[in-house]
């Protein structure tokens, strides 16, 4: 009789428990088979991951107008610690914004020089000229990178090459620019090659040189990938 009683008076039993929502039996395969959720930031502040060493700076007005800014604001840089004057800053920066145009725009009917290396192009009779007034580092890392985007690549890396060769006060801006594009350079013909100019960019940075547009930190990408071409696929992953 007492048992009868407490079964009476008993409250209602739940069919799922607290941990069981009622909406999973609703689509059971499709609950089951569901991808979970996952914030990846939030998984990724999770795993504590060494901190960066370089600063990636990912582009945000499309890679060539990052590539002009940085390069403005270094020659801005440059021109006002030699005590270049204003008007004439202005001037300098306004001239050689225009040579750099001439890389990826061609005038109507104009026959274009299509390298492999790349996917730019420069236009055959307007090839882009060195502004008077660069500073010899820049001047030097603009040959290359019009030899470069005509497809005259031992030109360009000579150019490079040249410029790493200045005594290290004569190239504070573009050390890293010419490593890193030495490294593109020889990424399918010479991969070793590659990986000494990758690494040479991050010591660079490293030391000191300026690295506006984050050369650094895209070489670890670029060795992950010669790494990965050569089936070293731990020090792919890692990097």
């Amino acid at each position: 009789m007492t048992m009868l009683a407490s079964l009476a008076t008993a409250a209602p039993l739940l069919a799922c428990g607290p941990f069981f929502p009622n909406w999973l039996l609703v689509d059971a395969d499709g609950a089951v088979l569901a991808a979970p959720a996952a914030d990846f930031a939030r998984e990724i502040e999770r795993m504590n991951l060494v901190p960066a060493t370089h600063l990636s700076r990912p582009a945000t007005n499309g890679l060539m107008r990052q590539t002009l800014d940085a390069e403005l604001a270094d020659l801005r840089a440059t021109l006002g610690r030699a005590g270049v004057v204003p008007a004439e800053q202005d001037a300098i920066c306004l001239r050689h914004q225009a040579e750099r145009a001439k890389i990826i725009t061609a005038p109507p009917g104009a026959e274009v020089l299509r390298p492999a290396t790349n996917e730019l192009r420069i236009a055959v009779a307007n090839s882009p000229q060195v502004t008077p007034g660069l500073p010899p580092e820049f001047a030097d890392y603009f040959r290359g990178a019009i030899a470069w985007h005509e497809g005259r690549v031992a030109d360009a890396r000579a150019a490079w090459t040249a410029l790493l060769a200045r005594v290290a006060s004569e190239r504070q801006f573009k050390s890293t620019w010419a490593a890193y594009m030495l490294g593109r350079s020889w990424e399918e013909e010479k991969p070793t090659l590659a990986l000494a100019r990758f690494r040479q960019t991050r010591a660079l940075a490293r030391e000191g040189f300026i690295d506006t547009p984050g050369l650094a930190a895209a070489t670890l990408g670029w060795e992950a990938r010669v790494q990965l071409r050569r089936h070293r696929f731990v020090v792919a992953i890692d990097l």
